[in-house]
Formats: C-alpha cells, structure tokens, sequence
C-alpha cells in the first residue's frame, strides 16, 4: 500500500516565514505635515497678543471741521497650555526570555511591542488632530439604557474610529458618565461592548470618546479652522466677540453639493480676502480625492498623469497648491489651511520614559508583586494657531462612503 500525505502526517514540518506580516494601515499624513512645522517651548503656558482691530480715527472733513474722534487698535491675549499624551503597554516576563532569539519567535515580544506600539499611538494622535479638542470619536444616534451586567449594542453615526478591545467612554454635556470595551465592530452605525460601569441612559447627541480622554485632548483642525460652530472659545479668545478669531466655514446647511474647481478657489479666495491668508495645503479624506479626480479627468492632457489640477501622485490646485488626502480626516470635508499659522507647540516630542535610564519598570514589588515589565511613551504639547482667520474649510461635500468598517 502506498504511503499517502495522511500516513506520513506525523513526519511533516510546518514551513514559517521569517517575519511578521503587519496589515494596519498606520499612515498619519497629518501628523507628519505638523511634525515639519512644529515650535518647541517651556514653561507654564504660550501667551501672545492678537491684534483684533484697527484704528477707526479717520475720515474726510471740510475745512475748519471737527476732526474724527480718535481711534487705537484693539487686541485680546492668547493662551495656550500644554496637552499631555500617553501610551502604555505591558509584557511578562516570561514572554520576553521565550521570544528572545529568532529560534523561539518570529520576532522579539519586547521589540515588536515597543516598535508596533508607538506606531499604535501615534496613529490614534492623528485622529484627534482631526477633532474639535473634545476627544470626541462619535455620536449617539438612538437612544439606550446602558447594562451593567450584559452586552450593548450602540448605534452611532460612524464607527471608523473604534477598533476591538477599545476601551470607550460616553460622554453626556462634556462629562463621562460610563465607559465599556468594545466587543466587536458590528457595521459602520453599530458597535458591541462589554458590560458598562454605570446604567447611564443615552441619548442622541450624547457623544463617545477614548476612555477617560474628554477634555483632556489637543485642539484638533476642526476647532481652529471654524467659525465659533464647533468651538466658541479658542485658545481664551471669545469668538463670538472677535471675529477676526474666526476661520471661513463654506457649508451647505448640511445638504452635500458637488465639489466644483469654483467652490475650491472660493475657499483660497475667502480666506485672503478676510484675513490676508495665503492657502497652501488642502486636506481632505480619499472619498473626496477621488471627486476632485473626476473634476480633473475631462481635461486630462496627452498622459493619463497629466491632469488640469496636476500629477496624481500629488494633486495639485491651481498647479501650486497640494490637495493631499488622510484616512482619517471626516467625510464630506475640505480643510484649507495657510500652514504657518498653525503649528504643534511642543514641549516634550514622543519618547519612551527613560529618565532613570530604562524604558522598562518592573512590577515584581510588593506583597502583590507579578513578573510583569511596563514601558510607558510620553507627549505634551498643543495644535494651535495664531490667525485662523486665514484658513478656510469646506463643509458638505458630497463623496462616495465606502461600507468599510476601519479597525484603526
């Protein structure tokens, strides 16, 4: 009888590759644009004054009139504090000396951690660079009583920013009332969790956020590129009273329209004529790429990569100004930024804390003691800006969502 691959089962080895294949996609344009333009600074906070308005002591007079009343500038202070930021991950010990070499592991355990784990971080970071300053990730979207003893299912208005075994917090008028962690990702409007802390009732317009994160997180763009909608008061500035604090917001009342070559170029129009800005970066989510492509396809010249707008592999628009594209940027958006006056004022970059010279801490202490190794990263600074005035966005614009759930 002949021997076949099931009688000689046992005397088969698996065959392994030699490395880790990583699918997240962990691509953070935004961060990288501000990580080029950031301002390093000590101490307690930023202060610096705006100059809000002019002079009004002038006019045309007749001979021998009473001359205009006198006028002076006005101006209002800025304050910007440091946000802290942190990451944390944890290993055994045992874990660490199995996966030591290549002969035991496919890659180091402490390695891996540490090097996918500040990718992780950073890659939560982008999104709320995208944010109001909130920590806002969603929005309830149908009322619920919260179970402490079962599971919940949550309808919200996007899931894109959840992923499993996220620990979450729900958010009544700025406060967190309850957090629970993420099961599963059921849909684009629905997510699972695990019991909550507290029998809260949701209701719609009640937001969730990254567990124990509302209002603790950086200022994101869409709090300084808004007109007071979104955010009232920037950086101590009243909006409301000062509007040269404001950006240019060009909505529909919440009915998507077609983006048009028009619209963008009243966007870079707006933002200099009101405050003198110079738009030299748009950016906006890849559903909206791929309608300013169509705009730009009818006028394609002898090459397929030779668009009206410029060259695919970075759009252009009016041949100058690039209209890059994130992930993670909100749908239906364009943010038009003049760069300079927006900067991350950093205090202290992204680094592992090693002050007492090692990045690991040991827990092994203590009557409840355990060989478990701790590292923990560290970030403190602030998005700010000095003239939102000369930034513009462009709200609803319609795009094609794709029915994808992001595990971020």
């Amino acid at each position: 009888m002949a021997a076949t691959l099931a009688t000689i089962d046992a005397l088969l080895k698996d065959y392994y590759l030699e490395y880790i294949r990583n699918v997240m996609n962990s691509e953070v344009k935004l961060l990288k644009l501000f990580a080029r333009t950031t301002e390093g600074w000590s101490g307690r906070q930023i202060i610096f004054p705006v100059r809000n308005s002019r002079n009004s002591g002038y006019g045309f007079r007749q001979d021998n009139s009473i001359l205009p009343v006198a006028g002076q500038q006005g101006y209002v202070k800025s304050l910007i504090t440091a946000k802290i930021f942190y990451g944390r991950l944890q290993l055994t010990g045992p874990s660490m000396v199995e996966s030591r070499d290549s002969e035991g592991a496919f890659a180091r355990a402490l390695s891996t951690e540490i090097e996918y784990g500040m990718e992780d971080f950073k890659d939560y970071f982008n999104v709320i660079l995208f944010g109001d300053g909130s920590g806002k990730l969603a929005t309830i979207e149908a009322g619920i009583t919260l179970s402490t003893v079962g599971n919940n299912t949550i309808t919200v208005d996007s899931t894109r920013y959840f992923q499993t075994n996220q620990v979450i917090g729900f958010v009544q008028a700025g406060v967190q009332v309850a957090s629970a962690t993420v099961l599963t990702v059921n849909s684009t409007t629905s997510v699972t969790t695990g019991p909550a802390t507290a029998a809260s009732v949701l209701v719609i317009g009640n937001t969730i956020a990254n567990n124990g994160d509302t209002g603790a997180t950086i200022q994101g763009l869409l709090g300084i590129i808004d007109d007071g909608t979104d955010v009232g008061t920037l950086q101590g500035i009243n909006r409301a009273t000062n509007p040269q604090w404001r950006a240019s917001v060009l909505s529909n009342g919440g009915v998507l329209r077609p983006l048009t070559l028009d619209l963008l170029q009243r966007g870079v129009d707006i933002a200099y004529e009101k405050g003198g800005g110079k738009i030299d970066r748009m950016i906006a989510h890849m559903g909206v790429r791929r309608e300013y492509i169509d705009i730009l396809t009818p006028d394609v010249r002898f090459s397929p990569l030779d668009l009206k707008g410029g060259v695919e592999r970075e759009l252009m628009f009016n041949g100058q100004i690039p209209f890059d594209f994130d992930r993670q940027c909100q749908y239906n958006r364009v943010y038009m930024m003049d760069t300079p006056t927006i900067r991350l004022f950093v205090q202290d970059d992204f680094h592992w804390l090693d002050e007492d010279g090692s990045i690991l801490r040991s827990s092994a202490v203590g009557a409840n003691g355990q060989d478990l190794w701790e590292a923990a990263m560290r970030w403190m600074g602030e998005l700010g800006t000095d003239a939102p005035v000369r930034n513009t966005r462009i709200d609803d614009i319609f795009q094609t969502v794709e029915n994808v759930v992001l595990n971020n």
